[in-house]
């Protein structure tokens, strides 16, 4: 995960169950189209292709978020503090991680009613962008 940010001065990495891992085990499917969808809308908002934004592994440089800034909590705080670091950055890799996904069973927490929470905060974050923040820079 590290080799984008060392080799290629990446600013985001983002892990990626669907990039041809070795192994992901079967998951739910309405999940499955929940991750797909929140993922096209937040690529949509921040003009990137990211293919899997809610693995939870994300690697990002500490100076593109001031933490002391975030406003949402719960399940949210990923899409804001992601879309943060993309609003800053200029530089993004996707790559693929293993996964072996959880039954409710076992300790899955997440349920459909906080797809709200998470499209709140990706569209509350595009529409409502600081000025303060700086305008992403062109790609090198």
């Amino acid at each position: 995960m590290l080799r984008p940010v060392r080799e290629f001065g990446a600013d985001i990495v983002m892990g990626s169950r669907f990039l041809a891992p070795e192994y992901v085990r079967v998951a739910y499917f309405w999940h499955k189209v929940g991750n797909r969808s929140i993922t096209l809308l937040f690529n949509i908002a921040n003009n990137t292709t990211f293919s899997d934004i809610y693995s939870c592994y994300l690697c990002y440089r500490r100076s593109l978020v001031d933490g002391t800034r975030l406003r949402t909590n719960g399940w949210g705080q990923h899409a804001e503090i992601l879309s943060r670091a993309v609003a800053a950055g200029t530089v993004f890799y996707d790559v693929p991680i293993s996964y072996h996904g959880r039954s409710y069973a076992e300790g899955k927490k997440i349920k459909a009613h906080h797809i709200f929470a998470v499209l709140g905060t990706i569209i509350r974050e595009r529409m409502f962008r600081s000025a303060s923040r700086a305008p992403r820079p062109r790609a090198r």
